[in-house]
């Protein structure tokens, strides 16, 4: 109902949403960790057509109310950090993906942009929107899975340095990659510095003479910030991760 309903459709979807997110019957909260993933991706997909219809086509108190549960739902950290298929006790689990986040940041960036450009045309709603908007692009940093949060921002990275599209997109991925790295140190009982690493390795395989330096420079503010929590044992990480990468790293340990 979420991803093809009517407004009505729709509207009964996020009132079940809303429920489970006040209720306090674990088998509700069980419910929202298995589905997180699908919950996630069909969010996605409504946020995109919703903000890119005619603000006349779409009923505001509803655009309002659904980014109010989305916002909801990404402040919950266990919505987005399902540990493990054992300890939930759960089958057929499908938690949030590194693809998931990608396509998620990616809607939230885009419809950034373009309620900021509305709000410059003096769009009444469109402040309100942008708030909000910012508000779930923080909660999201804040209670994802950091080691997946840095893989979807830099294959985001990587498909806007490759496309002519929206270069804003970049600025946008970067900041958030840059926040996140400030955050490591009360993350650090959640990093997997050789999947990071390994992340970095990847993205860098991918830049060439003609790149921009900045999303460069983000990865050497990465490193740097890993340096200063793992010391020497980073070189161990690194061999567990980067070195097992098919292709020879010729950025990372320079």
């Amino acid at each position: 109902m979420l991803k093809k309903g009517s407004v009505a459709g729709k509207l009964d979807a996020l009132l079940f949403i809303q429920d489970i997110i006040t209720s306090e019957n674990q088998e509700n909260k069980d419910f929202l960790e298995a589905n997180a993933g699908l919950l996630l991706e069909a969010l996605q997909v409504v946020l995109s057509l919703l903000l890119s219809r005619p603000s006349s086509q779409v009923p505001i108190k509803f655009l309002l109310y659904f980014l109010d549960v989305v916002h909801k739902l990404v402040t919950i950290k266990s919505f987005l950090k399902v540990k493990s298929i054992e300890k939930s006790l759960l089958k057929n689990l499908k938690g949030v993906s590194e693809e998931s986040l990608q396509s998620f940041f990616e809607a939230l960036f885009h419809n950034l942009l373009e309620q900021n450009e509305k709000s410059q045309l003096d769009t009444k709603e469109s402040p309100s929107i942008v708030r909000v908007l910012n508000s779930i692009t923080l909660r999201l940093l804040e209670n994802s899975d950091p080691n997946k949060t840095i893989a979807s921002l830099y294959a985001l990275l990587s498909k806007y340095q490759k496309s002519l599209e929206d270069q804003r997109v970049i600025g946008l991925s970067l900041k958030c990659i840059l926040k996140l790295a400030n955050a490591f140190r009360p993350l650090v009982s959640t990093l997997k510095p050789d999947k990071i690493l390994l992340e970095l390795h990847k993205f860098l395989l991918l830049q060439t003479e003609e790149s921009d330096e900045l999303p460069i420079e983000s990865v050497k503010i990465i490193l740097q910030q890993l340096i200063n929590l793992y010391g020497q044992r980073i070189q161990h990480h690194y061999s567990q991760g980067v070195e097992k990468h098919p292709s020879k790293d010729k950025y990372l340990k320079e």
